[in-house]
């Protein structure tokens, strides 16, 4: 085991780089003009769904008089916003030897990732199956390398670093791809529109652009680095991904890049690279905490809950809750419905949270990575959950032992005393409404009234035309040729003619899985052995692009769990949803 702290010091590298020790360097300065504009700002922008993101990680909200986000920057451009809120009978966190850890991570003035990325793809060449120990390492790297400096700039990291020239140019060239897209209509003030782009939007293998579409903020792709956070893995495993993500993360030429564009002139360059930088920051400062955790001893929590906390600490998503409720559901539930904690956008509370890609584990641990206050309601059946007790010991860690967020504190609350709630939330009303109005209405409480489509039930026939149809776009994805493509259908429909070779996803019985669609479609349509369905022989790069975006969403199979119908059919249904909007 390393016992370094590789994260903390890369953190210090790139502060050091960055001179952010100095008031009077480029980025500071740029800084405290882009938090001195925000606190400044009167325009507020009403927002009937609850869809708004924050990649500036620096929003809050007030009421004035309809819920609405305000600018809330950090003094400083590495501290996560933080909102006063009272709070009685709390206990502050230990952030003092969270500091300690930054302050003890010495930075050679000659590091550099050279030897990290040469090291990366001889982790990556590694991989022998899918979901294997290596290929989940690599996995982690890039959910980190992701969420730091989103899908186009994280190329830059990953390259080789000997043409730092070129790759350096290539970082200001990537940040104007944003501005590409001519049909992005919000997120007007601080560039946060094209922030938000620059994070979801990548290359693909023929030179194309992709653009997710997001919900809160995340794009599809984060939907995959959520599933691989969540998958189970021994903390030395998760350490070393960890760090080797760290020492990627000191790229020369990307941060020349960002400087560079920083000193440019061009204020929606300035806006792009200070905001990278941000997350940059931030994303270094939870992983120290998080290689400092998973060096220590847990009994309920896992690796897999460190990591999914820590990355929620990035998570682009608004309102951002200010108190977390730890609770026994059966027992406290029914009196928390009765208060105002319940339709509040100061709580985060499962019942009343949704998520946008998390898997369950990165939801729950979204409920706590950025709260101010830690609540714990004690009830009599609260440590026989098992969920409950993992909870439980993660907040006594942040309380006794490490927390990277500062002004963070925990409470405890008996059962009987939840409508403690109801004044904690109103006393935030009077201080924060603009008619210090403590009344409930459509548009104060919280999620708002949204829109929901409910699809009819799906006939039989339909179910296996798309589960069919899907599968042939796995087939184009992993075989290109359009001609193979039909010629693998048309044999699977026969018995006993399967292919000599690996079926393209690796859930148990391989081919027997697609026989099975196939052959399901042909009964119900009264076929006889000749498939009915042929994939198209003309079709642009584009669509090939799109649909390994859509492979690529497959989640791991070899456990039988999910069963392999059951991708194949959103495959196509996200598809046929995507050409319909």
């Amino acid at each position: 085991m390393n016992p370094k702290n590789e994260s903390a010091i890369s953190f210090n590298w790139l502060k050091e780089r960055a001179g952010l020790h100095n008031t009077q360097s480029k980025a500071c300065q740029k800084w405290e003009k882009i938090k001195n504009e925000m606190l400044s700002v009167t325009q507020q922008i009403i927002s009937l769904q609850d869809w708004a993101s924050d990649y500036w990680i620096c929003k809050g909200f007030q009421v004035n008089p309809y819920f609405v986000a305000k600018w809330s920057p950090p003094d400083a451009l590495d501290e996560w916003p933080s909102a006063k809120i009272h709070v009685r009978q709390i206990r502050p966190t230990n952030h003092i030897d969270f500091l300690q850890i930054l302050s003890d991570a010495k930075v050679n003035p000659e590091i550099n990732s050279n030897d990290a990325v040469q090291e990366f793809y001889l982790l990556d060449d590694a991989t022998d199956t899918r979901g294997d120990v290596a290929m989940h390492k690599a996995q982690y790297v890039r959910a980190w390398l992701f969420t730091a400096l989103g899908p186009l700039l994280m190329s830059i990291p990953l390259s080789p670093q000997d043409s730092a020239e070129e790759l350096s140019a290539e970082t200001v060239n990537r940040l104007f791809i944003p501005k590409e897209f001519k049909e992005i209509l919000w997120g007007v003030q601080f560039s946060e529109g094209y922030i938000e782009t620059l994070y979801n939007c990548r290359k693909t293998v023929n030179g194309n652009l992709s653009i997710s579409t997001t919900q809160v903020g995340q794009g599809d792709e984060w939907m995959k680095h959520w599933q691989w956070l969540s998958k189970t893995i021994n903390a030395g495993d998760a350490l070393e991904a960890v760090q080797l993500s760290a020492r990627m993360l000191r790229s020369i030429p990307l941060l020349q890049g960002l400087l560079k564009a920083l000193d440019s002139g061009n204020e929606y360059l300035e806006e792009l690279s200070i905001a990278v930088i941000r997350r940059w920051l931030l994303s270094l400062k939870v992983m120290a905490w998080l290689e400092h955790a998973l060096k220590s001893e847990w009994k309920m929590v896992r690796p897999q809950d460190l990591a999914c906390l820590a990355y929620n600490a990035l998570k682009p998503e608004w309102p951002r809750r200010l108190v977390s409720v730890s609770h026994r559901s059966f027992e406290i539930k029914p009196s928390l419905q009765q208060t105002r904690a319940w339709a509040s956008p100061l709580f985060a509370i499962d019942a009343t949270y949704v998520p946008a890609w998390e898997t369950n584990t990165g939801m729950i641990w979204g409920l706590f990575a950025n709260t101010e206050v830690i609540t714990i309601v004690d009830s009599p059946n609260y440590f026989a959950s098992e969920w409950c007790r993992r909870e439980a010991e993660l907040i006594n860690y942040l309380e006794g032992k490490c927390d990277y967020r500062v002004n963070r504190h925990v409470s405890s609350v008996k059962a009987e005393d939840v409508s403690v709630f109801s004044r904690i939330d109103q006393n935030w009303y009077a201080v924060n409404s603009r008619d210090h109005d403590d009344q409930f209405s459509l548009l104060t409480g919280f999620p708002p009234l949204s829109h929901v489509f409910v699809p009819l039930k799906m006939q039989s026939w339909e179910v296996y035309m798309l589960q069919a149809a899907g599968a042939l776009r796995l087939f184009s994805a992993t075989y290109i040729d359009h001609e193979m493509v039909n010629r693998l259908a048309q044999a699977l429909i026969r018995l006993n003619d399967r292919p000599p070779f690996e079926s393209p996803t690796n859930q148990p019985g391989g081919w027997a899985a697609y026989e099975e669609i196939f052959q399901n479609l042909n009964s119900e349509i009264k076929g006889d052995s000749f498939f009915h369905i042929r994939y198209p022989q003309k079709f642009s790069e584009l669509n090939i692009d799109e649909t390994e975006k859509l492979f690529d969403r497959i989640p791991d199979l070899i456990t039988g769990a999910p069963i392999f119908q059951s991708p194949a059919l959103r495959i196509e249904c996200t598809k046929q949803a995507s050409a319909v909007a």
